[in-house]
């Protein structure tokens, strides 16, 4: 026998005798042990196959090629993944659990099924690749250098097996006891409530998915679904951690440069938000899929910023309501910084140094009560609770509004921009369907009409505030917003005659406007579109503005009236009962809106309805000639076909069309109050001077 041979028979023969003793040290099994198992069997094949092609391909064969280190490295990972799932968990510090908690646990069993399968897949993959490389060993010729390679990835696997299977048990024991503690979780559900949370995840998850991997890789169809995103998610942020090593930095410039623009008062709030939601989700995603990645104090830094970023827009000069932005997708992370946000600005309401008392310099002897009707309005049975005052759109801008020190006059709109459902307010009479209301009204109307019926008891706060920012509005009353329609006010209920109790308390409603109109120059709201019945009566008005939306309204004002001026949209369409103002009203100017689009505009019938009463025909003392005088000084009409206002004084108004060229821009005016009083003196008997005085033939 050749020298070489028989120091390659020694060699073979103590590498094998290794091999048998680390192997059976691990307790890898043999291919004998799958021989029923055909899936096993057939990877071994596979690995096989792979690794010859491997040895083919590479003159030099090293630990790179045969990447043993990647199914190490995916141990430690899944290992890694289970702890992160298990130790320190919050779900299993508290005493009650909740809906959430419920979901977070069906979920969580289902995680443990998938790194369990995970665990089952790499020990079958080991394993064959062993079995797999020791056949190699036996039956292919092989140079030194490889067959030294290949039996130190056996090592390394073998390696990689025995701490596997140390930790199997340990990990086997960790899951069941985390599976036994979510068991004892779910012993009671709500169905319906579960369903709710399960659907809010999917559409979270799907967010994360976009933002994270560009797509949607998982269909989410059910709790599986769910685990294997969030089995995904872990995975992703534990491999690629290092990717977000410098986002904090990014995050810190960012903050830095918007507290820099906030104090400038210039900043463009939606992109800024925009930008802050992006960096959000990237952080939710690490705090929520990763272990000690971000920090927690870091997230909640960047919740400060975006409550602060929201609150500032209170700094405009407008009003500007803000919106309530805690719900059930808001976590505990940020809900406990926005709870922390909300007691800091309580706590500047008492707290002398800010200036609180003094900035309401209206009240100086009363900024205690003011201060301490506030604080009322913000308390649940006598406490403070933060998470209350964030869902809620009155409370929280109330508190906002009153922290940024704004004036009384800014703090009063806030009654005027948040709506409510109407139906929510069973107290309130709305007396329908005699008055027909908006589905949702604004709470200063709420407000309005509880104080028209009497029911004050909670309204403290809003008749105090009314009460200052009132006296800069004595002159003025603005009709609730949110009032659609005004009706007939007679005798009828649903097409049901009213009894005597019912009138009554109509009466005593509209009596209640009437009260508060008069004097003041009245403001119809631009919810209003028709006033079909009398609601002005015999109120002493100092002036009526029609809102530019009013579609019907009725222009017979009773004698007493004070309306001197109207301005009438064109919008409106006249809508009259069987009489005309009287003669006595006092009217004196009519400015007609956007002329040309209106419903005056070449048509006498509706033109008559405002201009027909103030308009009185005479004969002379022989009967036979017409005169006539319009008792209104002026009208002036203002639309954007003209270029300036037109300005017709009664001396003009008194005017025929032949004093006029049809190019003027009067001369339409002109023609149909000529048409007008052509009408009128129809009832009497027709004569030359008719022609005459009107230039017509």
């Amino acid at each position: 026998m050749r020298l070489f041979d028989i120091f390659k028979k020694q060699e073979t023969k103590t590498i094998t005798k290794e091999l048998i003793s680390l192997s059976s040290l691990a307790n890898v099994p043999t291919k004998d042990y799958f021989k029923d198992n055909n899936q096993v069997l057939m990877l071994i094949n596979l690995y096989k196959k792979e690794y010859l092609e491997i040895l083919i391909k590479e003159k030099v064969l090293t630990s790179k090629e045969l990447k043993s280190n990647k199914l190490q490295n995916e141990l430690k990972m899944i290992h890694n993944l289970i702890e992160q799932n298990t130790l320190a968990d919050e779900l299993f510090e508290k005493v009650f659990f909740n809906e959430e908690d419920k979901v977070k646990a069906l979920i969580k069993l289902r995680k443990f099924a998938i790194y369990n399968e995970k665990i089952i897949t790499l020990e079958e993959e080991i394993v064959s690749r062993i079995i797999a490389l020791k056949e190699i060993l036996k039956k292919t010729f092989l140079n030194k250098q490889k067959r030294a390679s290949i039996i130190n990835e056996v090592n390394n696997l073998t390696n990689t097996f025995v701490i596997l299977m140390n930790q199997k048990e340990i990990l086997k024991l960790c899951l069941n006891n985390y599976g036994l503690k979510c068991f004892a979780i779910l012993k009671e559900k709500d169905k319906v409530k579960e369903e709710e949370l399960i659907k809010m995840r999917k559409k979270e998850l799907n967010e994360y998915q976009i933002q994270v991997f560009g797509k949607t890789i998982y269909k989410l169809n059910d709790l599986n679904d769910i685990a294997k995103v969030e089995v995904a998610l872990e995975e992703y942020v534990y491999n690629y951690k290092s990717q977000y090593a410098s986002l904090w930095e990014e995050i810190k410039l960012f903050c830095y440069s918007i507290e820099k623009e906030l104090s400038m008062q210039r900043i463009d709030y939606d992109k800024v938000y925009k930008k802050i939601l992006k960096f959000e989700n990237r952080c939710k995603i690490l705090y929520e899929f990763g272990k000690n990645i971000i920090d927690k104090e870091d997230l909640k830094k960047l919740y400060r910023l975006k409550f602060k970023l929201i609150i500032n827009q209170c700094e405009n000069v407008k009003p500007v309501l803000i919106n309530p932005f805690v719900n059930e997708k808001t976590s505990k992370l940020e809900l406990e910084t926005y709870e922390e946000k909300i007691f800091e600005l309580i706590n500047t309401l008492s707290d002398e140094k800010t200036g609180v008392n003094t900035i309401y310099k209206t009240f100086t002897d009363k900024s205690f009560k003011l201060i301490n009707l506030l604080k009322k309005e913000l308390q649940v049975d006598g406490k403070y609770d933060a998470l209350d005052i964030l869902k809620d759109k009155y409370k929280l801008n109330l508190l906002i509004a009153f922290a940024n020190h704004k004036t009384i006059s800014k703090i009063m709109e806030i009654y005027k921009l948040i709506y409510v459902k109407k139906s929510d307010y069973t107290e309130i009479n709305f007396y329908e369907p005699d008055f027909i209301w908006d589905e949702y009204l604004p709470l200063e109307t709420i407000n309005e009409l509880k104080i028209m019926q009497n029911q004050t008891k909670d309204l403290d706060l809003y008749l105090f505030l009314k009460k200052y920012y009132s006296n800069n509005f004595k002159e003025i009353y603005y009709l609730p917003e949110g009032l659609k329609k005004v009706g007939y006010l007679k005798e009828s209920y649903s097409g049901d005659t009213k009894t005597p109790e019912e009138m009554k308390e109509i009466n005593k409603f509209v009596e209640k406007f009437r009260q508060n109109m008069t004097g003041k120059i009245v403001v119809f709201p631009k919810s209003l579109k028709y006033v079909w019945g009398d609601l002005i009566g015999d109120t002493e008005l100092k002036a009526l503005r029609l809102n530019d939306e009013l579609e019907c309204f009725n222009f017979n004002f009773t004698p007493t009236s004070n309306v001197e001026k109207m301005a009438i949209p064109a919008s409106v369409l006249p809508f009259n009962y069987d009489y005309h103002m009287q003669l006595r009203s006092k009217l004196k100017e009519v400015y007609f809106l956007d002329f040309k689009k209106s419903c005056f505009y070449n048509n006498i019938e509706n033109l008559k309805s405002v201009l027909g009463p103030h308009i009185k025909i005479k004969r002379d003392k022989w009967c036979s000639a017409f005169n006539y005088e319009l008792t209104i000084d002026r009208i002036i009409i203002l639309d954007n076909s003209y270029p300036n206002k037109i300005i017709l004084e009664k001396e003009e108004c008194q005017m025929t069309i032949s004093d006029f060229k049809e190019t003027d821009w009067k001369y339409q005016v002109i023609k149909h109050i000529n048409n007008l009083i052509l009408e009128k003196i129809a009832e009497y008997p027709r004569n030359y001077y008719t022609k005459k005085l009107f230039g017509r033939n």
